[in-house]
């Protein structure tokens, strides 16, 4: 369990967390065979990046990491904020994780591998990724921002 300090940081990030779900359908939802509506898998990028954006609208500082995990080059990304793992696409990996999921970095449970075994890149790199990049959806993350500004 996470500190109660990070009872806003949650909100929030269940807020982008929702607000990503319903992008989803917008850019996948007339494709039948897309899983990204379900569990969010292609969607770390635009999601780490939106929540990133309002984290630091509501004066935290967080990173944004951008993991290459594997030899295939499978990537992946989330937000860091004070010691803490916040990934809201983490149930791309499994049921068994929730919408919002907030662990220590560095934490050894075996869910967590995959931000321990990583050679971490600048999260810049993302911006290359087409329809799944942040740059793309820039309209639709100052908006999303500017709805939760007041939360």
């Amino acid at each position: 369990m996470f500190p109660s300090s990070l009872n806003q940081v949650a909100m929030l990030a269940a807020e982008v967390r929702m607000a990503i779900e319903d992008l989803a359908i917008e850019i996948h939802g007339d494709n039948p065979r897309a899983v990204y509506v379900e569990d969010m898998n292609g969607m770390c990028a635009i999601a780490s990046y939106a929540l990133r954006e309002v984290l630091i609208d509501h004066e935290y500082d967080p990173k944004m990491i951008l993991a290459v995990v594997d030899k295939t080059g499978f990537s992946h990304c989330w937000v860091e904020l004070d010691g803490w793992i916040i990934d809201i696409t983490a149930t791309q990996f499994g049921p068994e994780y929730p919408n919002v999921h907030i662990v220590p970095i560095g934490d050894e449970d075996p869910m967590n591998k995959i931000y321990v075994q990583c050679h971490r890149r600048d999260y810049r790199a993302v911006h290359g990724w087409g329809c799944v990049s942040p740059d793309y959806h820039m309209t639709w993350i100052n908006d999303l921002c500017r709805r939760l500004r007041n939360h």
